[in-house]
């Protein structure tokens, strides 16, 4: 029975370096795998690294993009109430333009009418000078015929006392 047992423990042996050595290359071709897996793992890794810093720099375009537009939206506010002051300044600026303006020509129609009413004025005060000096000589005229009626009623009334 020796050799009985001999032979199975030898066929034992045999079966047992046949599942080792197909054992082994089972470990070697997972080992490959394992390594492919790894190496694989690694560029994923890498690759995903390399996608969050994109995404962390396109967030952070995008923040400063977001900030950029909040600021031109704010400057953009600001020049719109500028420029609407300045519309509301330019329109009150005409307003007291078009005031001055009408009171300008208001004061020069008042000129011009105080103008012609001095004129007239003139024309009635050199009217009225005419008069005075037309008055003053039928005055003396009068008071000269006065003194000659008077002289000669004085010589009537003295021709008559003595007569």
């Amino acid at each position: 029975m020796e050799e009985e047992e001999l032979a199975a423990l030898r066929l034992e042996l045999k079966t047992s370096r046949v599942h080792s050595d197909s054992a082994k290359t089972s470990v070697i071709l997972l080992q490959k795998q394992l390594d492919m897996i790894t190496q694989e793992k690694d560029h994923l890794e890498e690759r995903l690294s390399t996608m969050l810093n994109r995404a962390e720099e396109a967030e952070e375009k995008r923040s400063a993009a977001e900030e950029e537009m909040r600021l031109a939206i704010e400057r953009a506010g600001k020049a719109h109430e500028e420029a609407s002051i300045a519309r509301k300044e330019k329109l009150e600026a005409d307003k007291v333009a078009a005031e001055r303006l009408s009171a300008q020509e208001s004061a020069e129609r008042r000129c011009e009418a105080m103008a012609r009413e001095r004129d007239e004025l003139r024309e009635e005060i050199e009217i009225l000078q005419m008069a005075e000096e037309d008055t003053v000589f039928r005055v003396k005229s009068l008071d000269k015929q006065l003194e000659v009626r008077d002289k000669e009623m004085e010589g009537l009334l003295g021709t008559q006392a003595k007569s």
